[in-house]
């Protein structure tokens, strides 16, 4: 067991005759804590049908059912920092089918100037085969290693 440097704990001594208490100390060893996970930095490449997936957004999912997100470059490229251990992989890339208006004018917006809650639901279609996007049913995993590479290809296949 490891132990932290020495921790000096006040002690008050009542003292006499009406005089301030005079404060003593001692020495006692505490246990150090645990040392927090170190993030690795991940990376890899997402294909559809043999060319790179760009603009695609990446998720590894933990078994808590965390997600953590990425997207990917101009050459399908990705980065993403996580902790060790294993994951379950999800790849999504939509877009929006149709205009984006105002809630209460039905005018066009400009996407730029987006308010909260000023937008009309879009519906989102998937450029992809929707079971990438569902983490149990994509068939990607992802298992981090401290001291591995932590490179990770997933190819896509469209039906």
């Amino acid at each position: 067991m490891r132990f932290a440097d020495r921790v000096l704990l006040p002690v008050a001594h009542g003292g006499a005759n009406g005089r301030a208490a005079i404060p003593l100390g001692y020495f006692i060893r505490l246990p150090a804590p645990a040392p927090l996970p170190i993030e690795i930095q991940t990376s890899g490449i997402v294909t559809l049908d043999g060319a790179p997936l760009t603009s695609a957004s990446i998720g590894f999912m933990d078994a808590n059912g965390t997600v953590r997100w990425t997207g990917t470059d101009a050459t399908g490229g990705f980065s993403l920092p996580a902790l060790p251990g294993s994951y379950k992989v999800r790849v999504a890339k939509r877009f929006a089918n149709g205009p984006m208006r105002d809630a209460i004018t039905g005018e066009l917006i400009d996407p730029t100037k987006i308010r909260i809650g000023a937008v009309k639901p879009v519906e989102l279609l998937s450029v992809i085969p929707e079971n990438y996007d569902d983490p149990n049913a994509s068939g990607f995993k992802a298992d981090v290693r401290q001291g591995a590479a932590n490179r990770f290809v997933f190819q896509l296949v469209t039906p």
